[in-house]
C-alpha cells in the first residue's frame, strides 16, 4: 500500500478525491503510470488541484496523463479544466457526447465574450477547451452510456451516462439558447 503523498507501485491502482470545498476532482492511477484526470477544481491560488497533486508526487503530467474526462459543464467541475488539458498534451480528452453535438459548439462560440453571465464559466472554459484541442489538432472523445472510453492493461472506463432520452433533452435545451 502506498503512503500518503507517495506515488502509487506500478501495478497499484489509486483513485485520488480532491477538492477545495467548492468543486472537486478525481485523480486515477491506472497503473504502469497512466493516470486519468476527471473534472477540476482549482486550489486557492488558482492552479488545477489535479495538477498540483500530481506535481507532488513527481508525476510528468504531460506524458503520464492518458485522459482528461469532464462530466458536466458546472463551474464546480470544469474550473481549471482548458489549463489541464493544455498541460496533459498526451491525454484523450473525453465529455459527453452532447458536448460535442454541433449545435452546443455554435452556442458556446456565440455567446462566448458576448453575455457573460447568461452562461456561466464553465461555457467558457469549454471554449478554451475546445479552442485549445483544435490548435493542437487533438479529437475529443464522446462518452455517451454504456460504452468503454479506455482501457489500459487490465483497468476499463466506461461511461454510463448519458442515456439516449437525456442526450436529446440536452439538445433541445440548447436549441432553446
Amino acid at each position: 500500500m502506498t503512503s500518503v503523498g507517495a506515488q502509487p507501485a506500478p501495478d497499484e491502482a489509486e483513485v485520488t478525491v480532491i477538492g477545495p470545498g467548492y468543486g472537486e476532482s478525481v485523480i486515477m492511477h491506472l497503473g504502469s503510470g497512466s493516470w486519468v484526470i476527471v473534472d477540476s477544481c482549482c486550489d486557492r491560488d488558482g492552479e488545477p488541484g489535479a495538477l498540483t497533486y500530481l506535481r507532488q508526487l513527481d508525476v510528468d503530467a504531460e506524458s503520464q496523463v492518458v485522459m482528461v474526462v469532464a462530466t458536466h459543464w458546472h463551474d464546480d467541475h470544469i474550473r481549471g479544466l482548458a489549463k489541464i488539458v493544455e498541460t496533459c498534451r498526451r491525454a484523450v480528452f473525453c465529455c459527453s457526447g452532447a458536448f460535442l453535438e454541433r449545435e452546443l459548439l455554435m452556442a458556446i462560440a456565440a455567446f462566448e465574450g458576448n453575455e457573460p453571465g447568461r452562461i456561466g464559466s464553465g461555457a467558457r472554459e469549454l471554449y478554451s477547451v475546445f479552442s485549445g484541442l483544435e490548435n493542437d489538432e487533438r479529437v475529443p472523445k464522446p462518452a455517451l452510456a454504456d460504452r468503454r472510453i479506455l482501457r489500459i492493461d487490465r483497468a476499463e472506463i466506461w461511461a454510463l451516462s448519458p442515456d439516449d432520452a437525456r442526450f436529446r433533452d440536452f439538445l433541445r435545451t440548447v436549441g432553446g439558447l
